[in-house]
C-alpha cells in the first residue's frame, strides 16, 4: 500500500510502481520490498466454524418483522432459490479508528457483521469478524482498493459453494 494511505496495491493497481495519488514509489529503492504493508483476515474459516453452530444461533422462529430477514427483498431472494439454507448474509462495515488522544485518525478498520444470526447475537465481540486493518497516517483515499482483496476472496468462497 502507499505510506501516505492513498491506495492499496491489489486488483488492477497491483502491478503499479508508483502511488496514482501522490506519485510515491511503491517498493523500497534499497531492498525492492513493499513501503508498507495493511492486513486482510479471511472470513471463510469464521464462516466454516460458524455452520457448526447455525441451528443454535438462528434462534427461535420470527414472532415480530422488525428486522432484515423480514424486508420483502430478502424474503424474494429466499423464496426464488436465490439465498438457500446453508448460505450466509454478511454485511462490512468500515471506520476510522483514533488511537491515541491527541492524533486524527490513524488506523481504519472494517469487519464483517453476519446477518443470518439472531438480532440479540449478531453483534456479540465473538460474532463481528475483523476483516482488514489499514494502517494511516491518512484516510484512504482509494477505499475500494483496501476492500479488494477481502470482496476478492469473499468472491472466490462464493465459486467454492461455502
Amino acid at each position: 500500500m502507499c505510506p501516505n494511505s492513498c491506495v492499496a496495491y491489489t486488483g488492477p493497481f497491483a502491478k503499479l510502481t508508483n502511488c496514482p495519488k501522490c506519485g510515491g514509489p511503491c517498493y523500497d529503492t534499497h531492498t525492492g520490498k513493499p513501503r508498507q504493508h495493511f492486513y486482510t483476515i479471511p472470513l471463510a474459516p469464521y464462516l466454516q466454524v460458524l455452520r457448526q453452530e447455525t441451528e443454535r444461533l438462528l434462534g427461535k422462529p420470527i414472532e415480530e418483522y422488525y428486522d432484515f430477514v423480514c424486508r420483502k427483498e430478502y424474503l424474494e431472494a429466499v423464496l426464488n432459490g436465490t439465498i438457500k439454507n446453508k448460505d450466509f448474509v454478511v454485511m462490512m462495515s468500515l471506520d476510522g479508528a483514533q488511537l491515541y488522544q491527541m492524533k486524527q485518525s490513524d488506523c481504519w478498520i472494517y469487519i464483517w457483521v453476519i446477518l443470518d444470526i439472531e438480532p440479540g447475537t449478531r453483534y456479540k465481540k465473538k460474532y463481528v469478524i475483523p476483516g482488514s486493518v489499514i494502517p494511516g497516517p491518512n484516510k484512504p483515499k482509494n477505499t475500494d482498493s483496501f476492500l479488494f482483496p477481502g470482496l476478492a476472496h469473499i468472491s472466490a468462497v462464493q465459486k467454492e459453494g461455502l
